[in-house]
């Protein structure tokens, strides 16, 4: 495990590189309670495949010989074949979270069905009440008045 400026003095990029590096993804460190990181050479390898001779330790400026890719896939990946094994590992733990999003998504979506099917319920009852209700209201009305027989004396000025 490497402190942040002995991991830039190995790839030969600035402390500031490899702390960006870091706050965006892109490299991996475990920090420290003190807030300083430590980095793996192996993941400083991953991210800075080109530095590899740095990491190495070697001092030579001859830098590996690298053979052609026999297929159409990407250079970087038949190079380094310690990217494509951390690539089919982080495919497959994608896909177990892909799996996992798609069977919360499915229990969601079940809840939800289930909870419109209790709305709809309550909102049949609440309309059936409500209808009772005024039904009720109408019984209730006074219309005596409209029934009562005028008094007699308003019949005579009539």
């Amino acid at each position: 495990m490497l402190s942040l400026s002995q991991s830039a003095k190995r790839v030969g990029v600035s402390k500031a590189t490899i702390h960006r590096a870091i706050k965006s993804g892109k490299l991996s460190a475990v920090r420290n309670d003190d807030g300083s990181y430590q980095i793996d050479l192996a993941e400083l390898a991953r991210v800075y495949p080109s530095k590899l001779d740095a990491l190495n330790g070697s001092d030579s400026e001859t830098p590996e010989p690298v053979s052609e890719p026999v297929s159409e896939r990407s250079n970087e990946t038949l190079r380094n074949p310690k990217r494509n094994e951390h690539n089919t590992a982080s495919s497959a733990v994608a896909e177990a979270e892909l799996d996992g999003a798609r069977l919360l998504i499915k229990t969601l979506q079940d809840q939800l069905e289930d909870i419109r099917s209790d709305r709809d319920g309550w909102r049949q009852q609440a309309e059936a009440a409500l209808r009772q209700a005024e039904s009720a209201q109408r019984l209730l009305t006074d219309d005596r008045e409209a029934a009562a027989p005028r008094p007699w004396w308003k019949r005579l000025a009539s």
